[in-house]
């Protein structure tokens, strides 16, 4: 107990480095849900001026839902990799690997589909955008919990995801920023806390009305196959309440990280990084409503010292306020006062600032047209990949395999989809994942726009090179898989060799008609 407590200690002493420039951010972007403020409904946050920061995190999270999770489409497909299919062909003893690999795809058809059904059918779509927003500002994370399916219960679905917010996250990370444990902060009254964990001994607790908890799963390396430990215990005391700890084969939260330095624990996302822009446009929005205040109304400045015969009494009792009227004896005596500064300077600065802050926050500004044409659709896609070049490997690596592998691993669990035999649990040597979301489908076709224009450029020559140089099968298959459509619709070798053979006899029989028209015979 007192090394896990020290994991605890460390890891949220890491984290609370960090809390002050998250809160920051979330005092701009997200005040209404600023999980850092512990009063609930209320915020301590800056005078903000403009709404700048709120609108691009906004879009910010619709287009990283909306490039790589839509909602109510299949966004990914499980495939059998190679090493799988040359493992199947050789305990089966079979030489047809295009066999062997398109039964191996019909059963990971079905187990894909059963997936999203299930997942449409959990509360993920509904935390997602807490989960998004915090990858905003730096550090996301979901708790997948397992629950009880079927017609008793009324669920559907064998998981349920829990956000968990920034404020509450301490992460045991490694040099190689690796996480090997996750802590959760909770608030919870004592008549929950069996309803929370239905093996939990809260009469081991003093009494109280509420306590602080930590949730827990840390890895422990020489505990293999079950690395990871799953308990609860109170930090001020070190007493668990759990009766045994939970070994689990896999960390069932899924902690992701927009960008993370070696040798930190919590991560940076783009709105973190854009905090120096957006508090600048915050200053510059401040000194143009000064501006307006000042300016704006039509001040007056007197020529002479003499006030012409106007009521002294009110200049005297400070009566005199911007905008108001004096009467006056001479009128000329009085100007209108000359605007000081140059306000487009100011509003150039404004426009400049609001840019890059879009530009980091993915908020890409769409045509003015309803309808946008399929390039300026793939363009847009494209400049988003490009901006989000760098964080595909890492998306891939804490997010997409985890997800699949926790939520697979619950429905095997529960009976609800048979996994391969030769693959033994979702192993990712033997399933590979394939995206299938419009921010992976860009990169898909500009290769297959790119294959294209080759084909083009050596078809121009007249010769035969490209026939010499170009596997037009395999051409062929590059752009149909490439522009999206299934792979179980292609001709097996032999369905293309069977279909070339009955090409061929046509032609051989349309050859002999034409010479018999000929001869006349």
């Amino acid at each position: 107990m007192e090394k896990l407590l020290a994991r605890y200690r460390r890891a949220s002493g890491e984290a609370k480095l960090f809390w002050n420039a998250y809160k920051r951010a979330a005092e701009y972007a997200a005040p209404e849900i600023n999980s850092f403020c512990k009063a609930p409904g209320q915020t301590k946050s800056p005078e903000v001026m403009t709404s700048q920061a709120l609108r691009s995190t906004n879009a910010f999270i619709s287009e990283f839902i909306g490039s790589l999770t839509p909602p109510n489409r299949r966004w990914a497909e499980l495939q059998p990799t190679q090493e799988l299919v040359e493992l199947v062909a050789k305990k089966s003893g079979f030489l047809n690997e295009d066999q062997i690999r398109l039964q191996l795809q019909v059963q990971y058809d079905a187990i894909t589909k059963k997936f999203f059904e299930c997942l449409d059918a959990s509360n993920f779509y509904a935390v997602l955008k807490q989960f998004v927003l915090s990858i905003g500002i730096g550090t996301g994370c979901l708790l997948v919990s397992d629950q009880d399916s079927g017609p008793e219960t009324g669920n559907r679905a064998p998981f349920e995801f829990i956000h968990v917010p920034t404020a509450n996250l301490s992460l045991d990370a490694g040099n190689n920023s690796k996480i090997y444990g996750v802590f959760r902060d909770m608030e919870v009254r004592r008549e929950e806390i069996s309803e929370i964990w239905h093996d939990a001994e809260p009469d081991r607790l003093d009494e109280k009305e509420s306590y602080k908890l930590v949730e827990c799963c840390i890895f422990e390396s020489d505990k293999k196959p079950k690395p990871w430990r799953f308990c609860v215990f109170e930090p001020s005391t070190g007493t668990k309440i759990l009766r045994q700890d939970r070994r689990l084969p896999y960390n069932p939260y899924i902690v992701f990280r927009w960008s993370v330095v070696d040798g930190e624990s919590m991560g940076r996302g783009p709105l973190l990084e854009a905090m120096a822009d957006i508090k600048s446009l915050n200053a510059l929005w401040r000194i143009y409503f000064d501006w307006i205040q000042r300016n704006g109304l039509g001040v007056t400045l007197v020529k002479s010292t003499e006030y012409a015969g106007a009521d002294l009494d009110a200049f005297r009792n400070e009566e005199f306020q911007t905008g108001k009227l004096i009467a006056v004896n001479d009128p000329a005596n009085f100007v209108p006062l000359r605007v000081a500064g140059d306000l487009s300077v100011n509003t150039f600065l404004v426009q400049e600032f609001t840019n890059a802050v879009r530009q980091q926050l993915l908020d890409i500004e769409l045509p003015t047209e309803n309808t946008m044409t399929a390039y300026e659709t793939r363009e847009r896609a494209n400049r988003i990949l490009r901006l989000m070049a760098g964080l595909i490997g890492r998306i891939n690596l804490e997010f997409i395999e985890p997800f699949f592998s926790i939520g697979l691993r619950l429905m095997a669990a529960h009976g609800m989809i048979e996994i391969p035999e030769q693959v033994g649990g979702m192993n990712n040597f033997f399933t590979k994942i394939v995206l299938q979301s419009p921010l992976a489908r860009s990169q898909q076709m500009a290769d297959v726009d790119a294959a294209r224009v080759a084909l083009e450029t050596l078809a121009m020559a007249q010769t035969p090179v490209a026939a010499q140089v170009v596997n037009m099968e395999r051409f062929a298959e590059f752009v149909w898989v490439g522009s999206g459509a299934p792979a179980k619709l292609l001709n097996t070798k032999e369905e293309s060799q069977a279909a070339q053979e009955q090409a061929m006899r046509q032609q051989v029989v349309l050859d002999q008609a034409k010479r018999t028209n000929l001869t006349g015979g």
